[in-house]
């Protein structure tokens, strides 16, 4: 019996932190990425789930103006595991990076990311990045923090960004000088639903404010043996497909996981 609740503990921990999901990251040293430059507003589209960027110039407190001073985006390839990727320019200066050395005063070049529903954000990483440089993060419309790069130069600097999202604004920290300044190298989520280690191939969902991999984690807690577990998935995955959330395929996919899950 204690081996059975250890197991079952396990299990939830990784469906609730999306472990062992499919695991997507739009690389913004990729050469669709480069397709984004001389753009305000681009499309990069990862394994048909869509995330829209925005450059532009936002204040302290995270007002976004799209374009403004003929912002707008640049990739860089760069060999160098440490250098490269997403930056903002704008039409007054020759700069290729997101920077605070703009034509209009108190505001910093930005970059907006319109996340598709369906992915889950776990982190953000910036190169080109050292010195005291850092940027500042708002997810949502708030804040989420200012951070440090190392201080070892030019280096990664990764940010955990775990969870839902829609919106993600990234600009350098506006205390810093103006030298201040970064590429954003990479976003990585998950956005598959995954029991025990079983992939449905369903992209995890939001309904009635818990997301699908949360409610299937409910299913467990409250099952004291694999048929309830079964059943439980069985009623949800129902509820899911009248909602429209899911389709019968999928329902099925998911039921399937669910009767091989070794739960609980």
């Amino acid at each position: 019996m204690k081996k059975r609740v250890l197991m079952i503990g396990a299990v939830l921990a990784l469906l609730a932190l999306g472990a062992g999901s499919f695991a997507l990251t739009y690389d913004f040293e990729s050469t669709a990425a480069t397709a984004c430059t001389g753009l305000a507003v681009c499309v990069l589209t990862v394994e048909g789930i869509p995330l829209e960027i925005s450059a532009g110039l936002t204040d302290s407190s995270g007002n976004f103006t799209q374009g403004l001073e003929g912002a707008a985006m640049f990739v860089e390839v760069d060999p160098d595991l440490n250098r490269g990727g997403l930056g903002v320019v704008t039409s007054d200066s020759s700069a290729t990076q997101v920077q605070l050395d703009t034509p209009v005063s108190g505001m910093g070049e930005a970059l907006v990311f319109f996340f598709d529903p369906s992915f889950i954000t776990e982190s953000i990483t910036v190169t080109t990045c050292g010195g005291g440089e850092g940027p500042r993060i708002f997810i949502d419309g708030d804040i989420v923090g200012d951070y440090e790069c190392p201080p070892n130069g030019v280096s990664h600097l990764t940010v955990p960004l775990v969870g839902r999202s829609s919106v993600l604004l990234i600009t350098p920290r506006p205390d810093l000088s103006d030298d201040n300044d970064f590429y954003i190298e990479s976003i990585e989520g998950v956005v598959e639903v995954v029991i025990d280690g079983c992939r449905t191939k369903v992209y995890d969902q939001v309904y009635m404010g818990s997301t699908i991999t949360e409610l299937i984690a409910g299913c467990a807690d409250r099952a004291r043996n694999h048929g309830q577990f079964v059943r439980c998935v069985a009623h949800l995955t129902g509820a899911l497909k009248r909602a429209g959330i899911i389709s019968g395929r999928e329902k099925g996919r998911i039921q399937r996981c669910a009767a091989r899950a070794d739960i609980p």
